[in-house]
């Protein structure tokens, strides 16, 4: 059975350009996000969610590698109705583009 991760958009001022973020739990516990397109992760979601917005603090938010991304354990429901303002489609595993919530 193929796991089904939820998306969130996403903006990284260090390339100036915005992201799809897969959302799993990562290795510390707390909900992150990570892209595929950049191939980093961060748990800063409350900065670099939803529209891209110039008044937001994105210099603030941490990234790094994720290694382990084929292991990754998607959100659980739980943990989706903490971010669900966030949460814009799904990416099914396997998949190469997320599906968008209408």
């Amino acid at each position: 059975m193929k796991k089904i991760f939820y998306v969130a958009e996403a903006y990284i001022e260090d390339y100036n350009q915005g992201t799809d973020l897969i959302l799993v739990r990562g290795r510390s516990g707390n909900i992150g996000g990570y892209s595929f397109e950049f191939d980093i992760y961060t748990e800063d979601l409350e900065i670099v969610a939803g529209p891209y917005d110039h008044e937001r603090p994105y210099h603030e938010s941490s990234w790094c590698g994720y290694e382990d991304i084929k292991m990754a354990i998607p959100a659980t429901y739980q943990d989706l109705q903490k971010i669900a303002k966030i949460v814009t489609g799904y990416l099914i595993e396997g998949d190469f583009s997320a599906r968008r919530f209408r």
